[in-house]
């Protein structure tokens, strides 16, 4: 390692400021701070108060904001400070370990020319986390690769640790970790990374007995939704195109690396660049998201991290970085133009501009979580005083009211535990999330409706079932048991072991939930 110098030290400055002056928050991490509020005030680590259910997809990251917001006890001033010190850990990681000062330089040039890894370096979701611990990773597995003085227990830990921040990046993960257990001895790098991933296992095993799944419920309401494949890679190809569109720098330099890597170099950044195309492919699988760009910033990451150690001609690199960095102010909604005003020529205008539901989500969200947005602090901070006054006034666990919802983010964490919300996007809702999604025109992706089946908001209310699906209604009973049952009881088990193999599934009538009668509205 060597010492950074003052170019360096200037660009770290000015990337840091630029992600500071974008810094802003999704409404789906609210989605997670109710769970951490939940936890925080006694009900557990839930989502409603009353059912075992988790519906973050990012367990690390719900892990590490427990702490500091139980200080804090506000979600904003959590989470920024929290993503700010790890974006800037992450650039001062790659330019300490990038192979020459210039290409340190090009990669910094590069991180500021993505509109997608300035725009997720915040937005309160996992991506700083993501990004810093696959930089270290790298740098873990590079030194290695070297035969230093590091175990292939760390090397398990960081992984397992990955895969805990979302569990789809060990897609990206596998090749680079089969390469490890390929060398010689195999089976001491097998043990060194079981022993290491053991964080990983105890958290599925809490996840297991706890929520009864090993994957958040999350995963049913997205990916397990019954709809055609064909349709979803559709989707994943107009996800692609959008960043082509509106951030090509972060695809240029995604792909160009995966290109450079496969073409000459040695075996294991040939893994990585194969690990990056596995998560392209299932990126595109899946449909992508409706965030435009949210799941490209820790490929691009990774990527800017194989550019800074590929033996390339520095002053080549450096000078195709600040070309890309240079054409990439021409972009009308680059990091560098965001202003208190930011999205207001857009706004009310999505179906049009967006037609396949990709979106600026930092523009959607600008006007009250923007830092440069003055007008969020009212609202942002009047959601804390009352969650606050409502806790001091009513501490009890009772269930007050229920509600129907749709976006449940910043909603559902302001209604406050007392609050039961049926989230008819199935992200917090157990039995909605194993129904199929209906089949809607103009779809979009991770808002999948589901019908509410005949009697349950009723069944709810009272506790009492009042289903009139009565297969379904067996089904919910299941269901019931596992989220709200004695954590050890047999019975409870048992409905584990059916509803995770699929025995329960006879009991859905899927062509009738997929194409209700009714007609809801898009």
């Amino acid at each position: 390692m060597r010492a950074l110098g003052k170019i360096s030290w200037i660009l770290i400055g000015f990337y840091l400021l630029l992600v500071v002056l974008n810094a802003w928050m999704s409404d789906d991490i609210y989605i997670s701070f109710r769970s951490i509020y939940n936890f925080t005030h006694g009900y557990g680590l839930r989502w409603n108060i009353t059912e075992r259910v988790q519906v973050f997809t990012h367990p690390l990251w719900v892990i590490l904001l427990v702490p500091f917001y139980w200080i804090s006890h506000h979600a904003f001033l959590t989470v920024m400070g929290i993503s700010v010190t790890l974006s800037a850990a992450t650039a001062y990681l790659l330019v300490k370990h990038a192979a020459t000062p210039k290409l340190a330089h090009a990669a910094l040039l590069l991180l500021i020319s993505s509109k997608a890894f300035i725009d997720y370096s915040t937005s309160g979701l996992e991506n700083p986390l993501a990004h810093f611990l696959m930089i270290f990773l790298f740098i873990q597995m590079d030194r290695w690769r070297q035969q230093e003085d590091v175990s292939t227990w760390l090397l398990g830990l960081l992984g397992g640790l990955l895969v805990m921040v979302r569990l789809d990046f060990a897609v990206l993960l596998l090749p680079v970790f089969v390469w490890v257990i390929a060398q010689q001895p195999r089976w001491a790098n097998f043990k060194g990374l079981l022993l290491g991933s053991i964080p990983f296992v105890l958290w599925e095993l809490f996840s297991l007995v706890y929520y009864g799944s090993f994957v958040p419920n999350t995963f049913y309401a997205k990916a397990q939704t019954g709809l055609p494949a064909m349709s979803m890679l559709t989707q994943g190809a107009y996800y692609f195109l959008d960043s082509l569109q509106n951030d090509w720098p972060t695809l240029l330099c995604i792909s160009g690396t995966i290109l450079r890597c496969l073409r000459k170099s040695n075996w294991l950044y040939k893994c990585w660049a194969i690990g990056l195309l596995f998560y392209l492919f299932y990126i595109a699988t899946v449909g992508g998201d409706f965030m435009s760009g949210r799941f490209f910033s820790v490929p691009f990451i990774l990527a800017v991290m194989l550019l800074s150690q590929l033996q390339l001609p520095e002053k080549i690199v450096f000078r195709a970085s600040l070309l890309v960095f240079l054409l990439s102010l021409l972009q009308p909604y680059h990091p560098l133009h965001t202003r208190p005003s930011y999205y207001d020529d857009r706004k009310g205008n999505e179906r049009v501009l967006y037609p396949h539901g990709i979106v600026d989500e930092k523009g959607i969200a600008w006007e009250r979580s923007g830092f440069l947005d003055l007008r969020f602090w009212d609202p942002v901070f009047k959601i804390e005083q009352q969650l606050k006054q409502d806790a001091c006034a009513n501490p009890s666990d009772t269930i007050e009211d229920w509600q129907v919802q749709v976006a449940i983010g910043m909603r559902g964490y302001q209604a406050g535990p007392k609050v039961y919300i049926v989230d008819q996007l199935a992200l917090s809702d157990p039995l909605l999330a194993r129904l199929p999604a209906e089949r809607r025109d103009n779809l979009r992706v991770g808002h999948y409706f589901r019908k509410l089946p005949e009697g349950y908001l009723e069944s709810l209310k009272s506790g009492t079932d009042q289903f009139t699906d009565r297969p379904l209604a067996t089904y919910y009973e299941k269901v019931q048991l596992i989220t709200q049952g004695e954590l050890w009881s047999k019975e409870r088990w048992n409905a584990i072991y059916e509803l995770n193999t699929g025995q329960l599934d006879k009991l859905i009538n899927t062509s009738y939930y997929e194409q209700p009668p009714e007609v809801y509205p898009h």
